[in-house]
């Protein structure tokens, strides 16, 4: 069995704490924790239930407040309208100098007003003045101003700004009381609430300000334009409340819009605006004050109307989130019910858990190092992008490449060496030159394609393509290797050097799996079989020419077309199979990059040529000439 570190002999005794092996304390150890990960679910819904029941405590107490809230507000908003019928009365008194018939209507507004005082059932300090510090002591000061009000000594802005600033306390005093801690489903109605209230105050001061106009017969300029401010911003803030709830607009549809009251209330609003001199008279002022008292009844309905609906609302998500709750408390008592019997089943099965775990550690293990060596066996045999579409997909299918650069290489002399030496100094042989040029493969970008006794067959382009680099990769490749080999030894072998014929050829392939028992990845075309003929006919090393790398036209007018490389022309070759063909030597990097060395003759192989036109080649029909190692003739 493969060795494998999850693995273990039962002699074996870890000795961690929690080791995986079969002592009783590791047993213990394991089922500890197998006993807290199936307890860990129920532990989570308890405290789940318990932040959930205390949750829906706290929004029954925030829904209980918003409830009293609204009440509250209830009551204050009834003394706030009974405070805004007594202004809008005693601003028509103090404008009409003292008429007796508004004389009359006074009582009676401040009986109505005690009466709403008396209502509330609490006291919401919001002002640091002290006259708001407690509702007896604004009691008193109501009391004084009624007392000491006198027509001829009293104008109608004091009237105005001494009840509209009370009235401004309560509605604080309603925003602070409705100041709610977490939104809740009816805030918008919350809002609209608010909003109608601050129109109906509006509303007020307009009626104590057009009372005045008819009772003086015209308004002062500074006053008219008091009374268009307010006029305006009601209609702002009752277009607000109506905008946000859409139960106070249909509210107020019904009850107000495309009224008699509704148009008779416009003309005098209108009259009022023309500001023309007209004869004072109390009676219409009183007209003008009823109208507007029945539109602020309205306004006062519609409120009420919306305060019981969001009354009803928080006793509607009370009564669910009490069922939340009821559901919550019974949730807990079953898990902690549940809590000792999962104990148990867990103690009973562990052991049988244990053993399993153990078993399939191994087994896992195992299969992950074949899984492994198969995956490295498969990648050995074909590329790895091509392997991994084979594995995922069951099917690679062949591609065409356009183009590519195939390079073959062989050990000049291998048929004459073999008889000369035994098989295992041969297969040692190949084997160093192969684990050599492997080696030196993983610093290009290229593909090993196969190799068949001495023959070294690879590409580049292919199977990953990299543009137009796969000519120059092998062409600095098969640099790198015969340099390489130059100084390659070979145990016992003596007074050999190994010599490697190098040819490479650039065009179009096709390249693809073949076979399913022993699938090899194969690459076919006539690029392939000229790379092939183009090694053969190369020239080995001697003692008076080192080993030279021949290509073909189209990769030699790719690499001029690059720059770079020493490129002299051979000439035209007979190579078998082909015909005569028109080949290059590459000489090596040229000192200067992007160059191609000394001036070089172009070759022929397209109308357009790839080379500028400042670039030359010297044709080498012949071999050159050394005599002693010196060069005679090239």
């Amino acid at each position: 069995m493969t060795d494998c570190p999850l693995s273990r002999t039962e002699s074996e005794v870890d000795p961690t704490p929690c080791g995986r092996g079969g002592s009783l304390k590791e047993r213990r150890c394991q089922l500890f924790k197998l006993a807290t990960l199936a307890i860990l679910p129920g532990i989570i819904l308890i405290v789940r239930d318990a932040v959930k029941v205390a949750s829906d405590v706290q929004i029954v107490q925030l829904n209980r407040e918003v409830k009293d809230s609204i009440m509250f507000s209830v009551e204050i908003s009834a003394v706030v309208h009974a405070m805004q019928i007594e202004r809008g009365t005693t601003a028509l008194y103090v404008s009409s100098n003292g008429d007796t018939f508004v004389r009359t209507r006074l009582p009676n507004c401040y009986r109505e007003t005690d009466t709403a005082f008396d209502g509330l059932s609490k006291w919401v300090s919001i002002d640091s003045n002290a006259v708001f510090q407690t509702k007896v002591i604004l009691q008193r000061r109501i009391r004084d101003f009624r007392s000491n009000l006198d027509p001829l000594n009293t104008n109608l802005k004091q009237v105005i700004e001494f009840y509209s600033e009370v009235n401004a306390a309560f509605i604080a005093m309603i925003g602070r009381s409705l100041n709610l801690r977490k939104p809740f489903n009816f805030w918008i109605d919350l809002v609209s609430y608010q909003k109608l209230m601050i129109s109906k105050e509006q509303a007020g001061i307009e009626r104590a300000l057009g009372s005045t106009y008819f009772a003086q017969g015209q308004l002062p300029s500074n006053d008219l334009l008091w009374y268009n401010e307010k006029r305006v911003l009601g209609l702002y803030f009752l277009q607000q409340s109506r905008q946000y709830s859409e139960f106070a607009d249909s509210n107020m549809e019904a009850l107000y819009d495309g009224t008699e009251l509704n148009t008779r209330i416009t003309l005098m609003q209108q009259h009022i605006l023309d500001n023309a001199a007209m004869e004072p008279s109390v009676a219409a002022g009183a007209v003008w004050f009823d109208n507007m008292t029945e539109y602020i009844n309205i306004l006062n309905i519609v409120q009420d109307r919306l305060a019981n609906k969001i009354i009803q609302a928080a006793e509607d998500e009370n009564s669910s989130v009490h069922e939340a709750l009821t559901i919550s408390v019974l949730e807990f008592v079953i898990a902690i019910v549940l809590m000792p019997i999962i104990v148990i089943l867990v103690r009973n099965i562990v052991q049988k858990i244990q053993n399993f775990s153990q078993e399939l550690k191994e087994k896992t293990c195992e299969l992950e190092a074949e899984r492994l060596r198969t995956e490295g066996l498969l990648n050995q045999l074909l590329p790895r992008t091509v392997a991994k579409r084979l594995m995922k997909d069951g099917s690679a299918l062949p591609e065409s490449y356009n183009s590519a650069t195939i390079m073959f290489s062989d050990v000049v002399g291998f048929t004459a060496l073999s008889s000369v030496i035994t098989p295992m100094q041969m297969v040692n042989l190949l084997n160093i030159l192969y684990v050599t040029i492997d080696a030196r493969l993983e610093e290009f970008d290229v593909y090993k394609a196969e190799t068949i006794g001495d023959r070294y067959m690879i590409a580049s382009g292919l199977p990953k393509r990299n543009g137009e680099k796969h000519v120059t990769e092998i062409a600095k490749l098969a640099i790198d290797l015969l340099a390489t080999i130059e100084t390659l030894h070979i145990p016992n072998i003596r007074n050999e050097k190994i010599s490697l014929r190098v040819g490479f050829n650039t065009g179009p392939v096709v390249a693809g799996v073949v076979g399913l028992m022993m699938p090899r990845y194969c690459i076919f075309g006539d690029t392939v079989n000229t790379a092939s003929r183009i090694a053969s006919t190369g020239l080995p090393f001697n003692v008076y020419v080192a080993s030279r790398i021949q290509m073909t036209e189209s990769s030699a007018a790719k690499l001029m077309q690059i720059g770079g490389f020493i490129i002299t022309e051979r000439g035209a070759e007979e190579v078998m199979g082909k015909g005569i063909i028109r080949t290059f030597w590459l000489n090596g990097v040229s000192a200067k990059p992007g160059t191609n060395g000394a001036a070089y003759a172009r070759p022929s192989i397209e109308e357009n040529p790839l080379v500028s036109s400042n670039v030359t080649l010297i044709s080498v029909k012949e071999l050159p000439i050394f005599t002693e190692g010196i060069l005679l003739k090239c």
